[in-house]
């Protein structure tokens, strides 16, 4: 049932998988938020819009090599399995981040995930990432709204992939989207959704007075190899390369 709905929709969710789990995420968002160096140079610490102008702190990418809580959650036997049924092999974590969408972030254009990770070694179809909500997911703070169906494309192949927090970047045009039904799922605590890093999605921003955290788990057939290593090293060379055309300090992953 798990991998048919996914094959049909892109996603699937599976509900309190990780309720248990919730106050020991919390305290440890805690944690990285009070203890975590969220310097500008940082390239972990990301910031993004606010509403209004302006930028806050938003994210920590990636997460998990600082965070032996998180670290335990992604490899966790109950979620691999989920994650090996939908991909119908064994898998390997490829890339993590942790949200925080605190009050007054805005949200993000729809976008499809992998237009941002092309050329790392991963074919689309094979790629397929988890959200784990740590905090109750609704309208009113931003939650993720989704258009479903058996995507199995980039709609934005052969855009350069650069400055890849401008908003702008690798937007899905509306036509692509005529006639689908967009899909927000309101989560509580616990609760994870599976979807394909070629379903367009897109996000309001927060105006709850309250952080809306979602921990996002990327994997990939682990026949593929250790991608992520890979995968991190362009990463921060594209955000270097943009800090440096915009004049700042060019900055490390740390």
């Amino acid at each position: 049932m798990l991998k048919q709905e996914y094959a049909a929709k892109s996603l699937t969710i599976v509900r309190g998988l990780f309720r248990e789990e919730v106050p020991s995420l919390d305290q440890e968002c805690q944690r990285l938020q009070r203890e975590g160096d969220l310097a500008h140079d940082n390239l972990r610490a990301l910031q993004w819009d606010k509403v209004g102008g302006g930028k806050q702190f938003d994210r920590l990418d990636p997460v998990t090599d600082i965070s032996p809580v998180l670290q335990r959650l992604a490899h966790s036997p109950r979620l691999l399995e989920l994650v090996e049924e939908i991909l119908g092999e064994p898998a390997t974590l490829f890339k993590d981040k942790l949200i925080f969408k605190t009050d007054g972030v805005r949200g993000y254009n729809n976008h499809q995930d992998y237009f941002n990770w092309q050329g790392s070694g991963a074919p689309a179809r094979e790629v397929l990432s988890v959200a784990v909500a740590i905090d109750a997911s609704t309208a009113g703070n931003g939650a993720v709204v989704y258009y479903p169906g058996p995507w199995d494309r980039l709609l934005n192949e052969g855009e350069e992939v650069s400055d890849i927090y401008n908003p702008n970047r690798g937007v899905v045009d509306p036509k692509h989207l005529e006639g689908i039904e967009p899909f927000m799922p309101e989560l509580e605590p616990g609760d994870v959704i599976l979807f394909s890093s070629l379903i367009p999605h897109e996000s309001g921003p927060n105006h709850s007075g309250n952080t809306r955290r979602i921990l996002y788990l990327t994997y990939a057939p682990s026949r593929l190899g250790d991608l992520r290593g890979k995968y991190y090293a362009s990463h921060a060379a594209i955000l270097q390369q943009d800090r440096i055309a915009r004049g700042e300090v060019a900055g490390e992953i740390r």
